[in-house]
């Protein structure tokens, strides 16, 4: 409670400075594809046709050589919506908000959901927001914030043993399914051990979360599905709009298609597929090899990390969702039995974050330079949970 009073006191002390949010101001630029989307919808048009975005967009300041493309499926905007009902400023700001609160209820939850003790409020809560793909993403006004909300809510809804709540609130994760395709493998392991009652509750909850958001979106929009498989395929484009085959992101699928097109003058499309079946595939069998030493609480933070790394698609803001990891890592390194083992971890997991701020704030570094970041905190996953065990 008290991370989340700081929270608001903070909010409050800097939303004076933000009193517009027009487009292009911290928090508006990505979010407006959300709010465009809901217009659109309401007024039974397409929101995945870039003709539709761009006149609404231009409304609100988006420069006419532009369009913010909308991806997402149309149960997001569902869960949105009580955000996106407004005008756009007041939509951004309330966005802007409702992350801040977000972030502090992630601090406050974080040492029930990790089953983690011995850091304080202040620390977690400084350790997340100084967390830089976090800071990306309040900048962008992106999902990935809401979406680590919800992961950590599963989580502490699961360490209290309320089943049906978890399965409920992972249902945000359904809007971004290919940046946790890995996390599947320690998940199967994770309700093996659950006993029957307990895994029907978590899967009529799941269930309930994703059922009643994808039938609300084609309730009240028919044809929205529809809509959004058909962008999937054939997208309907406007100026501005960097088709989905172009993308640039910061995953290891991109520097195989960089490297590829650097010797072939193309970039091909299969390491969208083939990077992630091989990720698959090759943790799959590493996991069944130790079947029985390995647990998923170990596995799961490392397959998280891969799960980012190497998705078909996965910008430098969806790394907000390795702030559970990056929470770990430190727990571990405060109670390392080593001194200079704690110094090394903690230097180490600080210090990624600090060269990533800097490559950020040059200000011309692409995406996939942070390609590194994922890998470099899942080596110091790996190293102090080798220093823990020992």
């Amino acid at each position: 409670m008290l991370a989340l009073a700081i929270g608001i006191v903070a909010v409050i002390a800097i939303t004076p400075y933000l009193p517009g949010l027009p487009f292009g101001a911290p928090g508006t630029r990505d979010f407006v594809q959300y709010w465009a989307a809901l217009q659109a919808l309401n007024a039974g048009a397409n929101p995945y046709d870039g003709a539709v975005l761009h006149a609404i967009e231009s409304r609100v300041g988006v420069p006419a050589d532009q369009t913010v493309q909308m991806w997402n499926p149309p149960w997001l905007v569902v869960l949105l919506w009580p955000v996106l009902r407004t005008s756009f400023e007041s939509s951004a700001l309330g966005w802007f908000i409702l992350q801040i609160i977000f972030l502090c209820a992630i601090a406050a939850m974080a040492p029930i959901a990790l089953r983690r003790t011995g850091l304080s409020l202040l620390a977690r809560g400084s350790l997340i927001i100084s967390f830089y793909p976090v800071l990306d993403c309040l900048g962008l006004g992106q999902l990935s914030i809401f979406i680590t909300f919800a992961l950590f809510a599963s989580l502490w809804f699961g360490s209290h043993g309320s089943y049906c709540a978890a399965g409920i609130a992972i249902a945000p994760l359904a809007t971004k399914p290919h940046l946790f395709f890995l996390c599947t493998i320690p998940a199967v392991l994770w309700f093996k051990e659950l006993d029957r009652s307990n895994k029907r509750r978590f899967v009529v909850g799941a269930l309930l979360g994703l059922s009643a958001s994808v039938g609300a979106a084609e309730y009240i929009w028919p044809h929205s599905i529809s809509w959004w498989l058909e962008s999937i395929i054939e997208p309907h484009m406007q100026p501005g709009t960097i088709p989905v085959t172009y993308w640039k992101t910061a995953t290891l699928t991109t520097c195989v298609r960089m490297l590829c097109e650097a010797f072939m003058g193309t970039a091909p499309t299969w390491p969208l597929w083939v990077v992630p079946s091989v990720a698959f595939l090759t943790t799959s069998l590493i996991v069944l090899r130790n079947k029985g030493q390995l647990s998923w609480q170990i596995i799961a933070p490392a397959t998280l990390c891969l799960s980012v790394v190497t998705s078909n698609y996965g910008w430098f803001f969806d790394q907000t969702l390795l702030l559970p990891v990056q929470l770990l890592i430190l727990y571990q390194g405060i109670h390392s039995p080593s001194r200079s083992s704690r110094i090394v971890i903690i230097a180490t997991t600080l210090g990624i974050q600090a060269v990533a701020f800097g490559l950020g704030s040059l200000n011309t570094s692409s995406q996939f330079t942070f390609t590194w970041v994922p890998l470099a905190i899942l080596a110091a996953y790996l190293f102090s949970q080798r220093r823990r065990g020992k």
